[in-house]
Parts: structure tokens; C-alpha cells; sequence
């Protein structure tokens, strides 16, 4: 099974790989804030999951997610080729790919990936030391809520996002970082400092 990006041998450490995993509620900065990381040329791979949701407007397939089929996700389920995978809010499938996680930890790359709570926390509990979980949180509710209506989702939606926020915090004490993302540049330097205490 091959791995579903190209590794840059320049970005290759001497020791094992180490998996970042950014989770936290929808609206709370992780894409923002893993872009800002990877700007900085820090040596991490970024690993898109997949998923069935739409595309939205300036994404593109790889970013931030491999954009696949119900039907075709379905199969690499049947496969076995999910590391994890997550059926979010009952509408659309989110799941990471094991080949690449596992090629990139044997193989001395330090990856990073944006994963909801349930993900994040099964990643730590097959790679252990290898995975470093970060969580974004966000100030309050308030904040969250007029982000997502920015970015332009329905009620609906929003509603679903704003219940699960409470699953998702509870989850918090399972993380190795927290970081507060209510300014942006305090919030990127933060993030940085976690990272360069093990990449």
C-alpha cells in the first residue's frame, strides 16, 4: 500500500518520525494554524485525511482533505486502510490513512495532521511517544459560533458544531498541549514552542 504523499528526503530526522495531531472544535484556527507552522519550514510533513464532506470554496483535493466518494471511502474501509475513521455528526466520513502514518514514523518524518477528538486520542493509543496531541480551544461559545457563521455554514450545521464542542472539551486532560487560540500570533508562537520541544 503506498502512502499518499511524497516525502521530502531533505525533511528526513535521524531518529523516528513524530505524528502532531491538531484537534478542537470546527472554527477554532487548527487549519489557520497548521498553515502559519508549515510556513515556517519547521521540517513537518503535512497529512491530509479523508473525507466525504463537500468541497468548500478555496480548498482543493489534499487541502486540507483528500475529497473522496461515500462509495469509495466505504471500500478503503473495507480494506482496512484507515488508521481511524469517524462518521461526524451522522453526515460525512472523516478517517487517516495507516500506510502513510506508519511509513512516516519508521522512516523519520515528522508529520502533522488535523483530526477530530475521538482520532486524535486513538492515534495516541497506538503510537504512544510518537504522537503528540495538540488541542486548539477557543475563548467561549460566543466567538466559536460567529466564526462559523463567517465561513459561511448553515444553522444547522452550526447547532451540531456547537453541541459536540462540549464532548470535545471534556477530552481536554487527554492532550499533551492546549493551547488558547483568541490572538492569532500568540496562538502561532505557542504552537511553535510545542512542536520544537520534539521535532
Amino acid at each position: 500500500m503506498s502512502t499518499i504523499v511524497n516525502f521530502n528526503e531533505s525533511k528526513k530526522s535521524k531518529g523516528k518520525g513524530k505524528i502532531f495531531v491538531v484537534a478542537g472544535s470546527a472554527g477554532s484556527g487548527k487549519n489557520t494554524l497548521i498553515k502559519r507552522i508549515l510556513d515556517m519550514n519547521l521540517g513537518i510533513t503535512f497529512i491530509p485525511s479523508f473525507t466525504t464532506r463537500k468541497m468548500r470554496q478555496g480548498e482543493s483535493s489534499g487541502n486540507p482533505y483528500i475529497f473522496v466518494g461515500k462509495e469509495t471511502f466505504e471500500g478503503m474501509i473495507d480494506k482496512n486502510e484507515f488508521l481511524e475513521y469517524e462518521k461526524v455528526h451522522g453526515l460525512d466520513y472523516y478517517g487517516t490513512h495507516l500506510a502513510t502514518y506508519k511509513y512516516a514514523i519508521d522512516n523519520g518524518y515528522h508529520i502533522i495532521s488535523d483530526l477530530d477528538v475521538k482520532g486524535a486520542t486513538k492515534v495516541k493509543s497506538i503510537f504512544k511517544e510518537d504522537a503528540v496531541l495538540l488541542f486548539i480551544k477557543v475563548p467561549n461559545s460566543e466567538t466559536l459560533k460567529a466564526r462559523l457563521i463567517q465561513r459561511g455554514e448553515n444553522s444547522e450545521e452550526i447547532e451540531n458544531r456547537l453541541k459536540r464542542v462540549e464532548f470535545e472539551e471534556a477530552k481536554i486532560h487527554l492532550f499533551d498541549h492546549i493551547i488558547l487560540n483568541d490572538d492569532l500570533e500568540k496562538a502561532v508562537e505557542e504552537f511553535k514552542a510545542a512542536i520544537e520541544q520534539y521535532a
